[in-house]
């Protein structure tokens, strides 16, 4: 468009112009004003079109730039993707959700004895009508019906005796926070090993009834041993982690043990691949299904794997995302020479030569893939052959007896049942909550410079109860040492040291050095006499006292239990008179001895000052009083 050389500012042009109707009246008013014959409105006039076609260009680059402006900032952003993006530049990873798990146990005949059930066997919730086995064919109708997927996610070896199991009556109740049990083997054919999953069940309340799945309890075996019964029966008693103590107590009669349990999460993996071209420049190839499946890791010799096979089954099923959680799209890509691509979080690290792409969904379920320019990440050629699973979110939390069904070949089998809801399906993280917390995100610290820095973030490992840091001088580097309490008693070992250094490792500050300890324990030697009441017996009120003041158990600890102590927090005389007096029975106590065990200056007192890494402990163990003693006269005698 010329300019107006009379007007030596040039013509007024309305900038509030920004749609096709207002540019082509802008331009025919102007084209009136310079040359009136040029363009006079009709449709069929040649300047009239010319005109037209200038302004729909116009409108398509006025649409342009208002996308860019408003995607181009995390508080007006519309698409996920830019919101995603905008996240990723404040370090805040925003994640697309994940799929649901569950443990299903099967029930099998002899037929089905020895037969593995493979990684990926398709289960489905209960649709009316139809049997226990049916055929992959079936699948997409009973998905049309409603049926939600899930899938196997490891091999299973079958077995007929390990149905249904019973526990052994003559061993009693298992108590709330049990970890071991004797299960009945009269025919010798129970062939457990460490590792299987078991299934303890309290069959006194009816399967629908929402406290039925309250207590039900997966447990991972770590001992197996075959043994016999004071009755000459053989039995097989086992035992499990403190991870997966029972929560509840039940008695012989009523628990019912049931093995062949296998892991499943939500997701039906397509069967069919599907051909994606290769993109031009700037383009993003579109899924033809969604939404995609994402799983939960964790990290194996270095490797992301769904499930450690040797921790507790409770760490199989996490039931919430963490921020150290890591989550991986179930998708393969291949390309024409049948070389594998590998889904990334971003390209950043990507060299010009790797196969490695990344996933990106919208809100409305539909999935892009991202590849690399041949700077960061390779640019791919030819077209790529994609595999991927599809289910994911909440949708799969599914009560506990849903699943019914199972697509296999395998004989003998009879059943297949969840006894246990299933736990951890997520839905996408939305935009607005990730508006909210990005910027948050930004200003929080992730980085240990002081010693209270890294006891914060210590705190986050799990299993780690209280921290104590303090920092020395070595002569070349500051050495960080960090005294680690764990929850449960459990032992610093070099397991646990090499997990949480690696865990503390991405907030280091260089030129400290890590050094994890254990809590220097501090045994005492206390010795009390206690008046007993009227009307109780003293051998009573001997058992009581002892399980208040010394270390008790997990399930009902005691004055000096571990999880009970602090470190450095000094012990107190009255405290312990006090928790003395609280049990029933206890008419007056009297301190004849407190002080550390070996003290060799004898000294007693009323408080017993511990330093930062050190922890009280009374065990009370009658032959090793090294470990700490805790003595008591009633009424002065023993």
């Amino acid at each position: 468009m010329s300019q107006d050389r009379s007007s030596p500012s040039g013509p007024e042009l309305d900038y509030l112009s920004r749609d096709f109707a207002s540019f082509r009246r802008l331009m025919l008013d102007r084209l009136a004003s310079l040359s009136p014959d040029s363009a006079t409105g009709h449709p069929a006039d040649l300047g009239t079109v010319l005109v037209e076609l200038l302004a729909s260009a116009a409108d398509e680059l006025s649409l342009y730039q208002d996308a860019v402006v408003t995607e181009s900032y995390l508080a007006t952003a519309r698409l996920r993707t830019s919101v995603r993006r905008h996240a990723r530049l404040y370090d805040y990873a925003m994640h697309d959700g994940c799929s649901a798990r569950v443990w299903v146990a099967l029930t099998v005949t002899t037929s089905a004895d020895g037969q593995v059930l493979p990684q990926g066997t398709v289960l489905l919730t209960r649709i009316e009508g139809q049997p226990t086995v049916v055929s992959t064919e079936e699948i997409a109708s009973l998905r049309s019906r409603g049926a939600l997927v899930f899938e196997t996610t490891h091999d299973l070896l079958l077995r007929s005796a390990h149905s249904r199991m019973r526990i052994d009556p003559s061993q009693g109740p298992l108590a709330l926070g049990a970890q071991t049990a004797a299960l009945l083997d009269l025919d010798g054919t129970l062939m457990l090993c460490v590792g299987d999953v078991l299934i303890f069940e309290d069959t006194a309340e009816p399967a629908a009834a929402a406290v039925a799945a309250q207590k039900r309890q997966a447990v991972r075996l770590t001992s197996v041993e075959v043994t016999q019964n004071p009755a000459g029966q053989r039995v097989v008693r086992v035992g499990w982690s403190a991870a997966d103590a029972l929560p509840f107590s039940v008695t012989a009669e009523r628990a019912q043990v049931v093995g062949n349990v296998v892991l499943a999460d939500h997701g039906y993996s397509l069967p069919d691949a599907e051909t994606l071209t290769a993109p031009c420049d700037h383009e993003r190839p579109q899924l033809a299904q969604g939404p995609l499946t994402w799983q939960t890791t964790v990290l194996s010799v270095g490797q992301p794997v769904l499930f450690d096979p040797s921790a507790a089954a409770a760490t199989a099923t996490p039931t919430e995302l963490l921020p150290t959680t890591l989550l991986r799209p179930v998708i393969t890509l291949l390309d024409s020479d049948g070389r594998t691509w590998r889904a990334r979080r971003d390209l950043l690290s990507s060299s010009a030569q790797a196969r490695d792409f990344v996933v990106e969904s919208e809100d409305d379920g539909r999935t892009f893939l991202r590849f690399g320019d041949g700077s960061c990440g390779r640019k791919p050629q030819g077209s790529l052959q994609a595999r991927y699973r599809i289910g994911s979110g909440s949708v799969g939390n599914i009560g506990a007896e849903s699943l019914a069904h199972i697509a296999s070949a395998l004989p003998g089998l009879l059943l297949i049942r969840n006894p246990l809801p299933a736990v951890g399906g997520t839905d996408p993280e939305s935009c607005e909550k990730v508006r909210l917390l990005a910027p948050h995100h930004f200003r929080t610290q992730e980085r240990a410079v002081t010693c209270d820095d890294y006891v914060r973030i210590a705190l986050r490992y799990p299993t780690v109860r209280e921290v104590r840091a303090t920092r020395r001088y070595t002569g070349s580097f500051h050495t960080i040492q960090l005294t680690v309490s764990r929850r449960g008693s459990l032992a610093i070992d070099d397991s646990f040291r090499s997990g949480l250094t690696t865990f503390l490792e991405r907030y280091r500050m260089a030129g400290h050095v890590l050094r994890i300890v254990a809590p220097v324990k501090v045994p005492l030697d206390l010795r009390l006499i206690v008046g007993v009441q009227s009307g109780h017996y003293r051998s009573d009120v001997l058992v009581a006292l002892h399980a208040a003041l010394g270390p008790g158990s997990d399930a009902q600890p005691g004055f000096f239990h571990p999880d009970r102590q602090l470190l450095g927090e000094p012990v107190y005389l009255s405290k312990l008179v006090s928790a003395a007096m609280q049990v029933k029975g206890v008419q007056w106590v009297e301190s004849v001895r407190f002080r550390r065990y070996g003290d060799p200056q004898g000294r007693d007192g009323d408080v017993l000052l511990m330093r930062p890494c050190e922890l009280a402990s009374v065990e009370n163990i009658a032959n090793v009083k090294a470990r700490g003693t805790l003595e008591l006269l009633i009424g002065g005698k023993l």
